[in-house]
C-alpha cells in the first residue's frame, strides 16, 4: 500500500477552525501512520469545512510522505483537495 485516505473524526479539533489544531492533530495522525506502514507514501484525511452558516464542503488534508536516513520521516502538507459526492466511497479492501 503506497497511499491511504481515511475518514477519521478528529471532534475537539475541528470546530476550532481559526486556531487550524485540526492541522497539527492529522500531521500527528499521518507521523504515526507513516511510522507504522513502512511503505505508505502519502496519507490522507477526510474533514469538514464550514463555508456558509449552514453548508459544508467535504474536503481531503493529504500528507506526502518521505523517508531518508539523513533526515528521518518527512511529512509535507500538499495542498488542499476536495471531491464530489458519490465518487470517493469506492469500497477496497485492505492489505497489510
Amino acid at each position: 500500500m503506497t497511499e491511504l485516505r481515511v475518514c477519521i473524526q478528529f471532534p475537539e479539533y475541528d470546530e476550532a477552525d481559526r486556531f487550524e489544531t485540526w492541522r497539527s492533530a492529522r500531521k500527528q495522525c499521518a507521523e504515526y501512520l507513516a511510522s507504522n506502514v513502512p511503505s505508505l507514501e502519502r496519507v490522507g484525511f477526510q474533514y469538514r469545512k464550514r463555508t456558509g452558516t449552514h453548508r459544508f464542503e467535504d474536503r481531503w488534508l493529504d500528507f506526502d510522505l518521505t523517508r531518508s536516513n539523513e533526515t528521518g520521516l518527512g511529512v509535507v502538507e500538499t495542498p488542499p483537495s476536495w471531491y464530489p459526492f458519490p465518487n470517493v466511497w469506492l469500497y477496497e479492501p485492505i492489505s497489510v
